[in-house]
């Protein structure tokens, strides 16, 4: 992260009940509000950029005060990404991004990243993630990590008809899924990241859970 231009200062704040308890139930909508403002006493440029990342869809609104340009005035409803914004001393430029999160089955940890960059260095001046936990506890979010690398392994196993490592795993981990509950999973994971997924030639009469 580069040093930040003198006077420049940025904000970004979870707001609503999301701001207390970041635990959403799916097909919620959060508040982000980001402030970028520009103390003085020269002007700057920024690109000023915030992800949709897996959040279903966005719409945001913006306030300036002072002569900004570049800044999008909105209403919007595509990925906030506004290029060669000019501040004169003193101007600020505020966004109201209301992010609907995705439908069930999806659980997890959803980050909303907010960056704002010094377009002459092409580095990132503010950086901010503000992660909310959706159809989980927070505690659960950290099993949810756990279970990506797992899951993760499980796919390769299977995808290379690695059916002793396969079962080590499930072992291993203590799965408290039948076999076919996993091997449905996995498919459903590998449809997902667009890859085929062959049958295994036999599977292990030992496969008891």
């Amino acid at each position: 992260m580069s040093r930040a231009p003198q006077g420049l200062e940025v904000t970004k704040e979870l707001t609503g009940d999301a701001s207390v308890d970041p635990e959403v139930t799916n097909g919620d909508s959060v508040t982000y509000v980001l402030t970028v403002t520009n103390h003085g006493p020269d002007e700057v440029d920024v690109d000023i950029y915030d992800e949709i990342g897996q959040f279903a869809s966005v719409s945001y609104t913006s306030v300036l005060v002072g002569s900004v340009t570049g800044a999008t005035a909105g209403p919007a409803t595509a990925t906030l990404d506004d290029t060669a914004v000019t501040m004169p001393a003193g101007s600020s430029v505020t966004y109201t991004l209301v992010y609907v999160t995705p439908d069930a089955p999806f659980c997890g940890t959803i980050s909303n990243l907010a960056r704002v960059m010094d377009p002459a260095e092409k580095l990132p001046v503010f950086e901010a993630a503000d992660p909310i936990y959706l159809g989980i506890t927070q505690a659960e979010a950290y099993v949810c990590k756990r279970n990506e690398l797992v899951h993760s392994q499980f796919l390769q196993a299977f995808l290379g008809f690695d059916l002793d490592r396969f079962q080590r795993l499930y072992d291993y981990n203590e799965q408290n899924f039948t076999l076919a509950d996993l091997i449905e999973w996995v498919e459903l994971i590998a449809a997902d990241a667009d890859v085929a997924v062959p049958r295994p030639p036999t599977v292990n009469p030992n496969y008891t859970p």
